[in-house]
């Protein structure tokens, strides 16, 4: 439906600039899509993405993980070979603490579309949080390689190296974060979150006043 897509493609646009009041404006978008056109399992996933940060990042209830987990369940019914089904799917079931369920719906996600890069950075989140720091290295890894214009990769990355006590590639990856951060900040000169990590970067590296 011409409309729904519209209301879909909206969304999505709105809740990449990971703001809290773009995301409260993607879900009602979301909501939209899936209220023209029950059936569109991508909006479906959207919604369950759109709470999944919300719940991440500014509001950690019940409400929104709730509404996570039907909208990613929702999306994976209507459409079981999509990669972003799943990947949804694992992201809210990974938030639930249901690691299993998780673990299953990111390598279905991983398996489908091998290269989907929001896979492979969730998945890192993920082992990331069940205190698996080999494997969560190794996915965001693959993460800053298929997205080179992204920083916070390579900023979580620094951190799990940290973990691991591999301080010459925490450094190089804070190294890489700064500078993409950099690049970043001189297109969107107000984004919080390339200042805010490269700040934490900046500080890592000594640079304590700059930062």
């Amino acid at each position: 439906n011409p409309r729904a897509l519209d209301h879909y493609l909206r969304a999505r646009a709105l809740s990449g600039q990971l703001r809290r009041d773009s995301q409260d404006l993607a879900v009602g978008l979301y909501g939209d899509a899936t209220t023209v056109d029950a059936n569109f399992a991508l909006a479906h996933a959207g919604l369950a993405d759109a709470h999944s940060l919300l719940f991440t990042y500014w509001v950690s209830s019940a409400g929104n993980l709730e509404a996570a987990d039907a909208a990613s369940e929702r999306a994976v019914t209507l459409a079981p070979m999509l990669a972003e089904t799943h990947l949804a799917r694992g992201v809210a079931l990974s938030l639930n603490k249901n690691r299993d369920a998780a673990e299953e719906a990111f390598r279905t996600a991983l398996a489908l579309k091998p290269n989907l890069a929001e896979a492979h950075y969730h998945y890192a989140r993920h082992c990331r949080s069940a205190g698996r720091f080999e494997d969560a290295a190794r996915w965001f890894e693959s993460t800053a390689e298929l997205r080179p214009e992204d920083y916070a990769t390579p900023a979580l990355l620094a951190s799990v190296y940290v973990g691991l006590g591999r301080t010459e590639d925490a450094r190089r990856a804070q190294r890489s974060a700064l500078e993409r951060a950099e690049r970043r900040l001189k297109l969107m000169p107000d984004d919080e979150r390339a200042l805010y990590l490269g700040a934490g970067c900046l500080s890592a590296l000594g640079d304590t006043s700059r930062a």
